[in-house]
């Protein structure tokens, strides 16, 4: 599948599915049509890419249908965290929320 505009090399622009507002941090996964993206509604499976939200957009912006929305796909980026304490070199997934929690399995998406 191909992405949209590219900034910097590691950001693409992509289309923002759904009704509610992104925020940065936020970690997204592909949406379901050609060039977009979904908020994390659930643990990324192993099936589904994610990247992180670089900027924040309002649930209007988003409703429209129209919203393009800049997603880091690689390398650095902040992100927002689910637990208190995230040791270092933890292999990352994402939660239900959208934030970034220690991998509980192996085998699952490493962010």
């Amino acid at each position: 599948m191909a992405t949209g505009p590219n900034w910097a090399g590691l950001d693409k622009g992509l289309l923002a599915q759904g009704t509610a507002a992104y925020a940065v941090g936020q970690v997204v996964k592909l949406g379901t049509v050609p060039q977009s993206c979904a908020a994390t509604t659930a643990a990324l499976t192993a099936s589904e890419f994610g990247g992180v939200c670089m900027e924040d957009i309002d649930a209007n912006k988003v409703a429209t249908g129209k919203a393009i929305i800049n997603v880091r796909l690689g390398g650095v980026a902040p992100v927002r965290v689910g637990a208190a304490n995230i040791p270092k070199g933890s292999r990352l997934t994402s939660n239900a929320s959208g934030q970034v929690v220690v991998q509980a399995t192996a085998g699952g998406p490493v962010l």
